[in-house]
């Protein structure tokens, strides 16, 4: 018991200290990360779940020219999936699967956010596209 508790206390530390939530788009080196999900049939497949107050996965990277398709699921209430450069605005509903799908044509770092306000860490809730 005692070392579960070291563990879950560990590990809230390490996820408190690594601040995503206040990264910048010039702080993020594409070369760091590895591409998210899995392509079947030519499609770039990767399952983002929404909660209070983030995303998992919180940095999504594809290739340039893939077709991605999103599968947005949220674990507690109405979030949303905002990727203004690409004009996504998805409405995520929980106990739902959402899709969305579109080409990474451009190279560079894309923010994406929570569309619908979900409590007091709304603002802080929020990701990364790496198109690499």
């Amino acid at each position: 018991m005692k070392k579960m508790f070291f563990l879950l206390i560990l590990l809230a530390a390490i996820l408190g200290c690594t601040n995503r939530d206040k990264m910048t788009k010039d702080e993020i080196s594409p070369m760091y990360y590895s591409l998210s999900g899995k392509v079947e049939n030519g499609v770039r497949i990767i399952d983002v779940v929404a909660y209070k107050f983030g995303f998992n996965p919180d940095i999504i990277v594809v290739n340039a020219g893939d077709k991605v398709r999103l599968r947005l699921t949220s674990l507690d209430v109405t979030h949303g999936f905002k990727l203004e450069e690409i004009g996504i605005n998805k409405r995520i509903e929980p106990g739902k699967e959402n899709i969305v799908e579109f080409y990474a044509n451009d190279v560079g770092t894309y923010e994406f956010r929570c569309s619908v306000f979900c409590g007091a860490g709304h603002m802080k809730m929020r990701g990364w596209l790496i198109v690499k």
